[in-house]
């Protein structure tokens, strides 16, 4: 018997080592199986398991100065903004809207391997559901609030802007929804105007959301005035991510001395609110607003012309940079929510209302403080 009882080099005993190699190998192989194995399994699990998160990042950039254009032969082109007795002013620059693209929703939620993209863009967050979407929101019930939203900002940024203009056009705040949540669904109708909060006067969703939650109050009082009459109720707020709300979704009616119409589609939420009014001042103006900049704008707006807080700016500036924007406006309550890496190339400017927003346009053409990527946030 050809046995070698000696130590090998690894320490066994009782095998040649011409019959240990091809054992080694067989080990490292199966090693190599098991390993591999592992990986295919990891992989169809993640391209097949839905996750409770939504990946944001930069949407849509698009000039509200510019036309719709179907594509059609023969089409007729049709203005973003339209304004009735408009001023003829040529534009030379561009007054951008941009917009958030959310991936995933409770309808159709993201596998785990469709977030890894987001894991190396800077310009992507990934967010839990529950963030975006509150606990058991119907998705097309929630795209229809969205466009409600944008319907109701496009009237109240006409009503801001001919306002500013020297206009007095009386505005009804009204009730258009409830969320499935809401104490006051049994309370108010769709329909009812709204008049104080809190025994404030309101004429803005923005307005509503400081007086709730700057109340240390569970319960809210809402007066409407419904058929004639003025009718107050009580009810508990909800809390939805840290934050009050009576759960109710509003739209601003007005009866406007001027038409203002708009032809964009497809896009939902408030956020747009500030740039629509500036585009509606600048087809009123003899005067090209946008000095030949490319400029891109957010931020809800109210009828005084106050300029709100909106959600995901980090996607939105890179978004505006990714674009090619000069300047970009974003309301002065988001200063907090500036992303510590910011995309080269493009001037930040905090504002509060309208006449901030011009004032900083106009400083920009002007070379003032040029030498400065953010301006407004100053404690």
């Amino acid at each position: 018997m050809n046995i070698d009882d000696t130590p090998t080099a690894n320490g066994q005993r009782g095998q040649s080592s011409a019959n240990q190699q091809p054992l080694q190998k067989t080990r490292k192989r199966s090693r190599k199986i098991y390993w591999a194995a592992g990986v295919v399994v990891f992989a169809v699990l993640a391209a097949v398991t839905p996750v409770d998160y939504v990946v944001e990042r930069p949407g849509i950039v698009l000039n509200t100065l510019g036309e719709l254009n179907s594509g059609e032969p023969n089409a007729k082109h049709m203005d973003f903004v339209q304004v009735k007795d408009a001023a003829d002013a040529a534009n030379t620059g561009a007054f951008n809207l941009v917009a958030v693209n959310s991936f995933g929703n409770p309808s159709s939620k993201p596998t785990l391997a469709s977030l890894i993209p987001a894991l190396l863009d800077p310009a992507q967050d990934i967010v839990p559901m529950s963030q975006i979407y509150p606990e058991n929101t119907n998705f097309d019930d929630y795209l229809q609030q969205q466009q409600a939203a944008m319907t109701s900002a496009q009237q109240t940024a006409a009503v801001a802007a001919l306002n500013y203009l020297g206009a007095n056009i009386p505005v009804k705040f009204e009730v258009a929804g409830f969320f499935d949540n809401s104490k006051f669904i049994d309370l108010l109708k769709e329909g009812d105007q709204i008049l104080t909060v809190n025994g404030k006067p309101v004429t803005s969703a923005e307005q509503i959301s400081q007086i709730i939650n700057s109340s240390k109050q569970a319960n809210t009082k809402v007066e409407v005035l419904r058929a004639g009459e003025k009718l107050s109720v009580t009810a508990e707020t909800v809390e939805v991510e840290g934050r009050k709300l009576i759960g109710i979704f509003t739209k601003t009616n007005f009866d406007a001395p001027e038409e203002v119409s708009y032809a964009i589609e497809d896009i939902g939420g408030p956020s747009a609110g500030a740039v629509f009014a500036l585009a509606v001042l600048d087809k009123k103006l003899p005067e090209d607003l946008t000095h030949g900049h490319n400029i891109t704008v957010t931020g809800t707006v109210d009828t005084a012309g106050t300029i709100g807080a909106i959600g995901g700016l980090k996607q939105k500036i890179y978004a505006a940079q990714r674009k090619g924007s000069d300047l970009m406006l974003f309301p002065a309550t988001n200063c907090r929510d500036l992303p510590q890496d910011l995309p080269a190339g493009i001037t930040l400017r905090a504002v509060k209302n309208l006449d901030e927003a011009l004032t900083a346009i106009r400083d920009f053409a002007n070379g003032v403080n040029a030498e400065s990527e953010i301006l407004g946030c100053e404690v």
